[in-house]
């Protein structure tokens, strides 16, 4: 079915999943599988040089970008920008458009996108064609975190508390991991997810790290491990479903990869975590090497190979948390989706090498429900809904823990210092502090259930102060 065909809370902006550029299909990674990016440092100093012509409109002192880039001016907005970047690595100007809302880094000339590139908080790239300026001249850039500091040393004192959380959910900025087909492709993949599937919510590579999904994020002890997810969806339920995008590995690497998984769910059991896997089989539709192509039976071989290796125990065990699935699976064509991706339908490999692969509904399927868990299953659904990385309409009629609170609890106090007891309750309910000081998500909508009903909130959304 076309994906048109289908509805989408932000069908009326032109940057649903059909009116985006297909990172899969169009053809974006024609010559390897990076774009071709520009960092200001270095552009200025090739300007300087004569090497390159580096444009008036971003060509800008420090201390102005930094003054464009932390006016009140948008200011959610721009936030929403960042956390976007750090949760997600790559983005293209689209895929930010759909995640956050903002429109603004369409067009460079205007003050926001060159401050934050002068500034040093991003990279600014394009698809990797010498061909330009065709559609591309306006949608085809691409946006990472810059590998600097300005974020820590400069950008970061002019947040409150709550506004870093927001940006960062608590973790430390970082700019590593910057592989560019491979990231705008998970996405893509997870921004489809949030677009048409029954998820609760979703997050970005960012939080999907084996400590978050093993250790300190369910309430164990922290994992030191840098390994990770491209992305996780939550059920309704709080069954955690991790994406992992594969392509352009050799069969060794990919084995150790699934292996890895396979360790973990052997070493935590189901109802301590609800976490699977499911690996997205995605390889460029131009020509290239065998030997780095993932294939069908090489994930499967390598998938019956770890689950025997580590088993797990209990009720669901290391073999029914491992999922495989083709992109082309999922997305036939160029604009088309097939009804298995609406229900999150893959594969679990027959322990048998010519047995059956088993059909499996990730999001539906009721053998994977969590029934004696002793974490907190729900919890991450409210407060995903406080990082700006999740989309709007996630992250509507929600309720993250409020961090002013929590703060003024952790010091002992019973209430806001700010606010005198009689004027904390009004006539028209509870004083409420400061916006820059409250979650993001304060008094928002129930969940719209169509694209009409989602516009009459946008404005509330993208106007947020906090």
């Amino acid at each position: 079915m076309k994906f048109s065909s289908l509805s989408s809370p932000i069908a009326d902006t032109g940057f649903a999943a059909h009116d985006r550029i297909d990172p899969f299909y169009d053809g974006l990674w024609t010559h390897g599988s990076q774009g071709l990016w520009t960092r200001f440092a270095e552009a200025k100093s090739q300007h300087e040089a004569g090497l390159v012509n580096l444009p008036k409109y971003l060509d800008i002192e420090k201390e102005e970008a930094m003054a464009r880039v932390t006016s009140a001016n948008q200011w959610g907005l721009k936030l929403a920008f960042l956390s976007a970047l750090d949760a997600f690595r790559t983005v293209t100007a689209e895929q930010m458009v759909a995640l956050t809302g903002a429109k603004f880094h369409l067009n460079h000339t205007s003050p926001f996108v060159p401050g934050m590139f002068a500034s040093g908080l991003i990279d600014m790239g394009r698809v990797s064609s010498a061909l330009a300026p065709g559609r591309a001249g306006t949608l085809g850039h691409l946006y990472r975190p810059s590998r600097t500091m300005t974020f820590d040393r400069d950008f970061a004192q002019y947040l409150t508390y709550p506004e870093l959380v927001s940006v960062t959910g608590g973790q430390s900025w970082t700019s590593g991991g910057l592989y560019d087909r491979h990231n705008t492709l998970s996405t893509e993949l997870m921004l489809r997810l949030a677009e048409y599937t029954d998820i609760a919510t979703m997050l970005g590579e960012k939080f999907s790290t084996f400590d978050l999904l093993f250790g300190s994020g369910v309430g164990r002890e922290p994992i030191e491990s840098g390994r990770r997810g491209d992305g996780v969806v939550i059920r309704p339920d709080g069954v955690r479903v991790v994406m992992e995008v594969t392509a352009s590995m050799s069969p060794d690497s990919f084995e150790t990869k699934v292996g890895r998984w396979a360790e973990y769910f052997d070493a935590y059991p189901y109802e301590s975590n609800g976490v699977v896997v499911c690996f997205v089989i995605a390889n460029p539709t131009q020509d290239m090497s065998s030997h780095s192509k993932v294939s069908r039976s090489s994930v499967k071989r390598a998938l019956r190979k770890a689950t025997a290796q580590n088993p797990g125990s209990g009720r669901v065990r290391s073999r029914h948390r491992m999922f495989f699935t083709d992109w082309q699976d999922w997305f036939p064509s160029l604009g088309e989706v097939s009804t298995d991706f609406l229900d999150m339908i893959a594969y679990r490999p027959s322990t048998e090498a010519h047995g059956l692969d088993e059909e499996c509904s990730m999001l539906l399927d009721e053998s994977l429900a969590l029934r004696k868990p002793t974490f907190a299953p729900l919890a991450v659904i409210d407060n995903a809904a406080g990082l700006r990385q999740t989309p709007p309409w996630l992250r509507a009629g929600k309720q993250p823990v409020q961090i002013v609170d929590s703060e003024v609890a952790a010091a002992g106090l019973d209430d806001h210092p700010v606010m005198s007891p009689e004027r904390r309750e009004t006539r028209f309910g509870k004083t409420l502090p400061p916006p820059r000081l409250r979650t993001i998500t304060h008094n928002l909508p129930p969940r719209a259930t169509s694209s009409k009903q989602w516009a009459t909130h946008r404005r509330l959304i993208g106007g947020e102060g906090a």
